[in-house]
């Protein structure tokens, strides 16, 4: 197995520690861990706490010492794996009706999300919100949905995105004359984690006459991911940073936040931004 087969999320095993190096203060052999980085190398996580002045990744020649043991799902068969899931509980739910013995429940109370993965969830339906709309801003619609823009011209929208202050401003304008028919902005609550693709969705929306409360009403996150950018309100010291690398095993580490290896706190981190979340 080459190096590109490996992906971020598979699970591989130690196969003979004494081989790698640094191995042997990583991990033991049949150890089972996460692939969490593939850049160049392949980096896993670590098993033992104990500090070493290695750094856990393995060069070309040592991934013969590992064998991949769970692939990460792809998108599509996570999507599928939840619909049949789903198909599943709804037969289960038609089942009791037909037999009366239970009260109808509906099928987002069955299926519990974690607060990242309705995180996820809300960012995927914004980015499809966003294309649809635009593609539809360039169509002629016969329904009465939004304003007057909306319903009859035929615009194209565009965005202007400020990280630092955490507001996204939505342009909307002719299509052949340029002429600047609507504008509205979405600014993150303080207490909220900014989001790009959210923020587009709300001002968009809001721009022409649409109703994009789900939006406004998106769960927050509640666990620290690669990707996101954070602070901590402990060791405020370390500033704001990127999360590139999270080591669970080492209690008085939680995530990488510069590419100098420094580490910051899990336990009191504050997630500031997602946009860039491995979810």
């Amino acid at each position: 197995m080459t190096k590109t087969t490996y992906k971020v999320g598979d699970k591989v095993r130690i196969l003979d520690v004494k081989n790698i190096i640094g191995g042997e203060t990583h991990w033991d052999n049949g150890d089972i861990v996460k692939v969490t980085k593939v850049e160049g190398r392949i980096w896993l996580e670590r098993k033992k706490t104990k500090p070493s002045p290695q750094k856990p990744f393995l060069h070309d020649n040592e991934l013969k010492y590992i064998e991949l043991v769970s692939p990460k799902p792809t998108k599509n068969q996570r999507i599928s794996t939840l619909e049949q899931k789903i198909e599943a509980m709804q037969a289960e739910i038609d089942a009791l009706k037909a037999t009366k013995k239970s009260p109808v429940i509906k099928i987002a109370d069955a299926v519990k999300l974690t607060p990242n993965e309705q995180r996820k969830a809300i960012i995927d339906e914004a980015k499809s919100f966003v294309m649809e709309t635009e593609r539809k801003m360039r169509a002629w619609k016969s329904n009465n949905e939004g304003n007057y823009t909306y319903r009859n011209r035929c615009t194209f929208a565009k965005y202007h995105i400020n990280t630092e202050k955490r507001i996204v401003m939505a342009l909307v304008r002719h299509e052949e004359t340029l002429e600047l028919l609507e504008k509205a902005i979405a600014k993150c609550n303080p207490s909220d984690v900014f989001n790009t693709d959210i923020g587009k969705a709300i001002a968009l929306g809001r721009a022409l006459g649409l109703d994009v409360s789900k939006f406004e009403k998106a769960v927050q996150p509640s666990e620290v991911v690669v990707g996101q950018v954070v602070t901590n309100t402990e060791h405020s010291f370390w500033g704001a940073g990127t999360v590139k690398e999270i080591e669970k095993p080492c209690a008085y580490r939680g995530y990488r936040v510069s590419e100098d290896d420094s580490f910051n706190y899990l336990k009191t981190a504050v997630i500031l931004h997602d946009s860039e979340a491995q979810y």
